[in-house]
């Protein structure tokens, strides 16, 4: 079956091997002016045109899915997703998306115009339910490619396998899904079959078109000859095509995931060397690629050019999923992602490079020589960062945990800080703004003063537990019987609990919530004094590790530093009786 989809709309594509979809024409980031919607704020009007717009750049639009908004509304976007695996491979599904009038303060609704056997999708009307990902929705840190993401998720395994009859509305999906795996496949496959059907593709009468505008996504049958002559017109944009679709990372087979790897493999040393010297060569050929790409693009000669590019980004691929997983796997994801950054920035320079039908260009050419420069910028950090061993992985991801940890701290001081102004003030100035947490937490408003002297007791336990974490790592990277991917997964999560346990700290505050994350955190604390051994740190202090003035004068043994900071956050839980 040969299709082609024109229109006006956003979309970031892959190829279908039951549908093959093409966007010729330039990327509208305009929505149309209300008719009806009269009544819509100028902030919602700005918020929804905003957001169409940030669909045009990188990784704003998930793979495989075309939006366009409606021509009837401005509050109603049109979309198709492209399902490339699992148990809905092959399907081609509608969807609407319609914005509340006092949108961001309440999230989209989502319905499938397309019939879809989906634990969340309701067989009444097609609604798609999205509180799995957003209960609540949260104005400030929610936004339209989010729920997008989450429309793709939704039909991968690891999202189906977390659901709950609670947020499903068709449960009777979920029970299959659970209890007779064969069956639900089957419904899935059949949702599969019927949505690339030609009636249903095609016919503007099906069901799923019927009384629904379609805002320009329109699926039109061609002939294989016209196909040919289409590709031969295009030869240079369809090379440029196939670079920029290229999946490289995401359909290597199984055995080669983030988490695996090969059993056989050269020592990582040799590979990270093999790696650098692809990326200067890739460095050396994107400067080429690009002299013989500047817009616009003419003559079948830079054809070659362009797959060389895509030669070097699978090479650079497949020499980043032959890190062995004796090597570690931090170091195994660096490389993983260090490749899939490339081949993004690269990606990021094409797709502003695809001519329309009418011979104009996506880009001018100082945004041209600006996306040159930020590959070049792309390909300078990462040869200049790369990891040399697993210990180094590791350490570079927990000094970005520790950042994240950082922030945190200083985002429970802010808001200590902000109720102790509202208190020493006359309480009028701010009396009329809304607080930026009050927005996100039921209640809002400014901390009382019981919970600002709870937070007051809580914080000197924060800011140990962030110390400890600071300097951790440099005692757990030159012990030889600590797992150090084990301890980053740890790490991770601690991020994660302290995150919860500082936003438990926001008001109206739950005593038993902040119970809970406490409790949750000090589990680390328990595993770091498990994986530490005193006996064996060394014998002198350098002036990195000291503590802060109340007690850098006394024994500047590091084996007394990680005593004294665990009798600390010792006394400060046994203070608040945790």
């Amino acid at each position: 079956m040969l299709a082609n989809a024109f229109g006006g709309g956003i979309g970031a594509s892959k190829s279908s091997k039951n549908v093959s979809i093409d966007t010729p024409q330039k990327a509208s980031t305009r929505i149309p002016a209300p008719t009806e919607d009269a009544e819509v704020s100028t902030e919602t009007i700005l918020t929804i045109s905003s957001e169409y717009a940030a669909l045009g750049h990188l990784n704003h639009c998930p793979s495989g899915m075309y939006l366009s908004p409606s021509t009837e509304s401005l509050l109603v976007w049109l979309g198709v997703l492209f399902v490339h695996q699992g148990y809905y491979a092959s399907s081609v599904l509608r969807f609407r998306l319609t914005f509340p009038q006092d949108y961001p303060k309440q999230p989209p609704a989502v319905a499938f115009t397309t019939d879809v056997f989906h634990p969340l999708v309701s067989q009444a009307d097609g609604s798609f339910s999205l509180a799995p990902r957003f209960s609540p929705w949260m104005p400030k840190d929610h936004h339209v490619f989010d729920v997008l993401y989450w429309i793709k998720a939704a039909f991968k395994k690891p999202a189906l396998d977390k659901l709950t009859e609670r947020d499903c509305l068709n449960k009777e999906a979920l029970r299959l899904y659970r209890e007779s795996p064969p069956s639900f496949a089957a419904l899935a496959l059949q949702t599969s079959g019927l949505s690339q059907s030609p009636s249903a593709l095609f016919d503007s009468d099906h069901p799923q078109m019927g009384g629904r505008s379609q805002g320009g996504i329109v699926f039109r049958q061609m002939a294989a000859s016209e196909l040919a002559k289409l590709r031969k017109e295009t030869s240079c944009g369809q090379a440029l095509k196939a670079l920029f679709k290229q999946p490289v990372l995401e359909t290597t087979p199984a055995s080669s995931s983030v988490d695996e790897g090969p059993t056989n493999a050269p020592e990582v040393g040799v590979l990270r060397k093999d790696f650098v010297s692809l990326l200067a060569l890739i460095d050396n050929n994107v400067t080429k690629f690009g002299m013989s790409l500047k817009p616009p693009l003419t003559g079948a000669g830079v054809v070659k050019s362009i797959q060389g590019v895509s030669a070097d980004l699978g090479t650079l691929a497949s020499c980043s999923l032959s890190v062995p997983l004796s090597a570690g796997k931090a170091i195994r994801k660096e490389f993983i992602w260090t490749a899939q950054e490339v081949i993004e920035s690269i990606q990021g320079l094409v797709s502003g490079l695809l001519p329309s039908t009418d011979g104009k260009e996506f880009i001018t050419p100082d945004d041209y020589l600006r996306r040159v420069g930020s590959v070049h910028s792309v390909l300078d950090k990462v040869r200049g960062s790369l990891s040399a061993d697993n210990a180094s992985a590791v350490e570079k991801r927990w000094t970005q945990d520790s950042s994240s940890l950082d922030d945190a701290l200083r985002e429970s001081k802010e808001m200590m800080d902000d109720a102790e102004d509202d208190k020493d003030g006359d309480g009028n100035e701010f009396d009329d703004e809304e607080d930026e947490w009050g927005d996100l937490m039921e209640g809002g408003g400014k901390m009382s003063a019981e919970e600002l002297e709870r937070t007051k007791k809580i914080y000197p336990l924060l800011r140990m537990i962030v110390l400890l974490h600071r300097k951790t790592i440099k005692v757990l990277r030159n012990s030889s019987n600590i797992d150090l991917d084990a301890a980053l997964d740890r790490s991770g999560r601690l991020v994660a609990s302290f995150d919860d346990l500082v936003a438990s700290l926001a008001p109206t505050q739950e005593p038993e919530v902040i119970k809970t994350g406490i409790k949750s955190v000090l589990v680390w604390v328990k595993q770091v004094q498990t994986d530490v051994d005193m006996e064996r740190l060394g014998q002198s202090l350098p002036t990195s590790l000291k503590l802060e003035d109340a007690t850098k004068s006394a024994n500047d043994s590091l084996s007394k530093w990680f005593t004294t900071c665990f009798e600390q956050i010792d006394k400060a839980s046994r203070d608040l009786n945790i």
